[in-house]
């Protein structure tokens, strides 16, 4: 006789708990201070992490089988990470900047340690049963940030910023700013196919969706308009394969080319180059090549 698996215990105020930490840590900025993004967001998240990490740490929470052995690589692989983080952070020449990270930055091993603490919060606490949570807490996180956003294009913005031409909303950094609105955009876009979305759901997020197109735009961000060409397609190409199957392999079949000549247009490679490739994907090759580097040189404690 086949036993079933245990219930999936929930924890719904984690779960809250864990959604309005992510809001916080994105609108949240302090414009009196002379890091006015960088260091509230890392104040809000050791505060997030520090409180999430008792019940993280000390409760367990039954999974059934195939989610528990997902669950125990998922968490080899963070211990691993962790354990060679302390260690970089222990042998480094400058533990103040490795711990806390670089100003403007805020990304040292209590950043990195902290998002370790929210990301299994997330495994543990969210799932199903908190969607209408998550897809509240994304609808107002996009309201905030869109409408800022709409703020500083029409020249209303209540701070001075060094540079008020700049569309940084609250994040600092019109790259960010950009990138994070394209993500915001593909969730509400795909809130529209929901059977359960009503009509006047939808009308608001057509509404919603605009206003962040539109802060897109002023932003200038190309990585942005990247994430939001993929994001959107995919979701289009698997709402046409579900009315039409051979018609949607059609269409994937003419993304594939299209997606790896868009890939080595970023790479400064091909007729797209002009249109995608970005200076500042040099200097992230350039972070990669010398990251390998040093794990080729010395894989355990890295270089000084």
């Amino acid at each position: 006789m086949k036993t079933q698996a245990p219930a999936v215990k929930t924890q719904p105020g984690l779960a809250t708990w864990i959604l309005n930490s992510a809001l916080i840590i994105t609108i949240f900025f302090n414009s009196r201070i002379s890091d006015p993004f960088n260091s509230p967001k890392f104040w809000v998240l050791i505060i997030s992490a520090a409180i999430l990490s008792g019940p993280i740490l000390t409760k367990k929470i039954m999974l059934n089988l195939s989610n528990r052995k997902l669950y125990i690589f998922i968490i080899t692989i963070i211990n691993i990470f962790i354990i060679f983080a302390l260690i970089s952070t222990l042998v480094s020449y400058e533990i103040n900047t490795s711990i806390f990270g670089d100003n403007f930055r805020r990304n040292g091993v209590l950043t990195i340690i902290s998002f370790v603490l929210i990301f299994l919060g997330a495994i543990k606490y969210i799932n199903f049963q908190s969607i209408n949570k998550f897809f509240s807490t994304v609808l107002l996180t996009s309201f905030v940030v869109g409408s800022y956003g709409l703020i500083q294009i029409t020249k209303n913005d209540f701070i001075s910023w060094s540079n008020p031409n700049a569309i940084i909303t609250t994040l600092g950094n019109t790259n960010f700013a950009g990138a994070a609105m394209a993500i915001f955009v593909i969730l509400c876009f795909g809130q529209l196919f929901f059977s359960s979305t009503s009509f006047y759901h939808k009308l608001g997020l057509t509404g919603l969706i605009a206003i962040l197109l539109i802060a897109i735009r002023a932003t200038q961000a190309r990585q942005a308009i990247i994430i939001l060409v993929i994001g959107v397609t995919i979701i289009t190409l698997s709402q046409i394969y579900s009315k039409n199957s051979k018609l949607g392999k059609i269409l994937l079949f003419c993304f594939i080319p299209i997606s790896f000549f868009s890939i080595l247009g970023m790479l400064q490679i091909g007729p797209l180059q002009d249109l995608l490739y970005k200076g500042s994907l040099s200097i992230r090759g350039y972070y990669w090549r010398a990251g390998l580097e040093m794990f080729r040189e010395n894989p355990f404690f890295g270089l000084e």
